[in-house]
């Protein structure tokens, strides 16, 4: 098995996914199965935060923000 940085969360969320694409498939919009997830993840335990804003800096200037679809566990 590969080694992860975060074992039992990475199995955890891995489950979810699995979970969740077993029970819709490709049969709805990305915004449906986006909310299943962040369900399932939460029934796993797992702390959840969608669309976090996170400003990214480059010699002490922002240059942007990135928006990741989910941060797990902070």
């Amino acid at each position: 098995m590969e080694d992860f940085l975060y074992k039992e969360d990475t199995y955890k969320i891995r489950g979810a996914c699995f979970k969740v694409w077993k029970e819709f498939g490709g049969a709805f919009k990305e915004s449906i199965v986006d909310k299943a997830l962040t369900e399932e993840l939460l029934s796993n335990g797992l702390k959840v935060e969608d669309q976090k804003r996170i400003d990214i800096y480059y010699n002490n200037k922002k240059i942007g923000t990135y928006i990741p679809d989910k941060i797990v566990n902070d």
